[in-house]
């Protein structure tokens, strides 16, 4: 049977030969159904659309480059070396007799699709403090982030900002391994 003919039964008391079968019948019950599916994958595709443009936009959205004699040029130096895994040069922005080392953050776990956004920082002269949200995708299956905040010290050494204490994404440095 086709969509017809169970539009005929659906009616009950309408037969094939009834007046309201033969309206129904001339409306042509196909064409409604080709022009509310067009409706339905119009709508999804706009909505796909708009979204990828949102992704597109956040994740192409330039990163906005700090001055590199600041506290936060700094950081943004050091987690740009750590998320590129230079992990050599990540190391030079930390203070001489730091004892953390690249092979310390050769073990650190982060996840490379994590956003990193200044929330404040504050300037001593000779010390300073910058403190940054890391907003990371936390699995669900709505895309939500989950946030953490973290801060950094710094210290002004022969005129150069160099950051102070075991910064993140490091939890300890300097510990033996077997």
């Amino acid at each position: 049977m086709g969509p017809v003919h169970f539009l005929a039964i659906k009616l009950g008391a309408a037969s094939i030969h009834s007046p309201l079968f033969k309206r129904i019948n001339r409306y042509d019950i196909h064409t409604m159904l080709k022009k509310e599916n067009r409706a339905i994958t119009i709508i999804v595709a706009l909505i796909a659309l708009i979204s990828i443009g949102v992704v597109i936009f956040s994740v192409v959205q330039p990163v906005k480059e700090l001055k590199s004699n600041s506290p936060e040029g700094v950081v943004q130096s050091y987690l740009t070396a750590v998320f590129d895994r230079k992990f050599d040069i990540a190391i030079t922005s930390l203070i001489p007799t730091s004892t953390c080392t690249a092979e310390d953050l050769d073990r650190t776990y982060f996840q490379d699709s994590s956003q990193i956004h200044l929330r404040s920082s504050e300037d001593n002269g000779t010390t300073a403090q910058v403190n940054v949200d890391v907003e990371t995708p936390d699995g669900s299956p709505f895309g939500g982030l989950m946030s953490e905040k973290h801060s950094y010290r710094l210290s002004k050494i022969n005129g150069q900002w160099k950051i102070s204490g075991i910064p993140w994404p490091l939890y300890d440095c300097g510990v033996r391994t077997k």
